[in-house]
């Protein structure tokens, strides 16, 4: 799964829609496609094969990033 995402991410970040790539991942969460636990495995993997284009789309999706530790501090809390 995390193949697909990595490709996915390079892709629209090569053709400058960055914020196509935070919307997908809104989508992908939003839909249970994509679990929290994966997100975060994508965002702090090292795998050197996911790492082309992955700079650029950290960046374009740090508020998504932001968004879903915020909602998981704050469901800890109630």
């Amino acid at each position: 799964m995390n193949g697909g995402l990595q490709v996915t991410s390079a892709d629209l970040c090569s053709s400058a829609r960055t914020d196509l790539l935070r919307m997908f991942f809104d989508c992908l969460y939003d839909e249970d496609v994509i679990s929290e636990d994966a997100f975060y495995k994508w965002e702090s993997s090292k795998d050197p094969a996911e790492q082309e284009g992955k700079g650029v789309a950290l960046k374009s999706v740090t508020a998504f990033f932001t968004w879903l530790r915020e909602a998981e501090e704050e469901s800890e809390d109630n």
